[in-house]
């Protein structure tokens, strides 16, 4: 069943988060169904039955029928938004000799507006000037003492260095 939980979310879109919040069960409640570490309840079946009634109940309890209930929902191919009219145009031009008036068939496509596309701001390159730093190390040193000075060598050892008082 789990399997078929998976699929529905695949066509629905869904997370397993969104599929949770959906239906009102805890995050990690779904993430166990799915996972197979628990099967799911009887309260978890009935939530998901109840946020997506078109989902067969037959289907997602025993595999049998299809996932959705009623006439399936077809997503628009390459060329339904282009529609036959039984406007002709008329024929003219130079290479029109064997051409008949019967087969000229207009088709009309949807008008749409041409998205602008803004080019990416350049990356602002970093430059660290004199005045920046030395204005970060006007710090008032007379109050602070070093307490030790460490060295890291590049076979992975240090050695650490106490000043003398």
């Amino acid at each position: 069943m789990n399997e078929r939980i998976k699929r529905f979310m695949e066509l629905q879109g869904l997370s397993s988060s969104e599929l949770a919040d959906n239906i009102g069960v805890q995050r990690s409640n779904v993430t166990h169904v799915l996972k197979g570490r628990n099967n799911p309840s009887f309260p978890f079946i009935e939530k998901l039955l109840k946020k997506y009634p078109k989902l067969n109940a037959k289907w997602l309890l025993m595999g049998e029928g299809e996932m959705m209930e009623g006439k399936p929902v077809l997503s628009p191919g390459l060329f339904d938004n282009y529609s036959e009219t039984s406007e002709k145009i008329p024929i003219s031009g130079k290479n029109t000799t064997n051409l008949k008036e019967e087969d000229a068939v207009v088709y009309s496509v949807p008008e749409k507006k041409a998205e602008t596309i803004s080019a990416p701001e350049p990356e602002m390159q970093l430059h660290i000037r004199n005045k920046e730093i030395s204005a970060q190390t006007n710090v008032n040193l007379d109050d602070k003492t070093i307490e030790r000075v460490m060295i890291f060598y590049s076979d992975q050892t240090f050695r650490v260095y106490h000043p003398s008082k």
